[in-house]
């Protein structure tokens, strides 16, 4: 609680004793003066009680530089009803259900109200895969998000669980109900294979028909693969496929009668 003053007061004036807050009996708390002197404050020993009714009171013993003293003052407040409303998770990222989630994700959460940053952790807001994932947990500043960064790219094609336990709480001490969302990771990207020759290229120079093919008539000069298979066929080598043994011709290599 603070008051302000129309005019400078004595700092020793100003004590417990000729500043008090009291709910029927006196609220125990520390009195100090701001530099300028004018202005004092009084803070509690602890938090005051929920829907009570509170009662400010200076003496005539504050007195100013001149020990003119101030006249007598008092002010009511009443304090909140007390919150007993828990914190809920809003939303989720990567939403609950999805399917095709990259494997570089981290894991958001929102939440309906500020919560206690320091009751968030590794082991009340995990990630699981079957096992553990390992990671890091974030609150922002205004308490109403929180991130899990995994410390590494998540499992392929793999069903993931986020988990918020209910020692969660907000800033009143009231727990988030227990919490789970499940997502799954995107296939892996298919395997482009190994390479393989499809045409060679065989360079015949400049075409003479200005038509940019090449000597050959292959645009470009590229040829298809051509095998040329060979047999031997009454005693000479013919082209296989050829069933009437067009093409033989003597064999160099052909045995010699006996």
């Amino acid at each position: 609680m603070v008051v302000t003053f129309s005019k400078r007061v004595t700092t020793a004036s100003v004590t417990a004793d000729t500043f008090t807050v009291a709910n029927g009996a006196p609220v125990d708390g520390t009195v100090t003066v701001a530099g300028n002197r004018r202005s004092a404050t009084f803070t509690p020993a602890g938090p005051l009680d929920h829907e009570t009714e509170y009662t400010v009171s200076l003496t005539d013993g504050v007195v100013d530089g001149a020990g003119n003293p101030l006249v007598a003052f008092e002010s009511v407040f009443t304090t909140e009803e007390p919150d007993l409303t828990p914190p809920q998770v809003v939303t989720v990222s990567p939403p609950n259900g999805d399917d095709d989630v990259t494997v570089d994700t981290d894991v958001v959460v929102t939440f309906s109200e500020p919560i206690d940053a320091g009751t968030v952790g590794p082991a009340s807001f995990t990630l699981s895969n079957g096992a553990a994932v390992a990671g890091s947990v974030n609150v922002a500043g205004n308490g109403l998000s929180a991130t899990f960064s995994p410390d590494a790219d998540l499992a392929f094609d793999t069903g993931h669980t986020v988990s918020l336990t209910s020692a969660v709480t907000d800033l009143a001490g009231n727990s988030l109900p227990a919490f789970a969302s499940s997502f799954t990771t995107a296939s892996p990207a298919p395997d482009p294979g190994v390479p393989v020759v499809t045409a060679i290229r065989v360079d015949d120079g400049p075409s003479h028909d200005g038509t940019g093919n090449d000597s050959r008539g292959n645009n470009d000069g590229v040829r298809p693969v051509r095998r040329d298979h060979r047999a031997v066929c009454d005693g000479n080598e013919r082209r296989r496929g050829d069933a009437h043994g067009r093409g033989c011709r003597p064999s160099s290599s052909n045995p010699t009668p006996s």
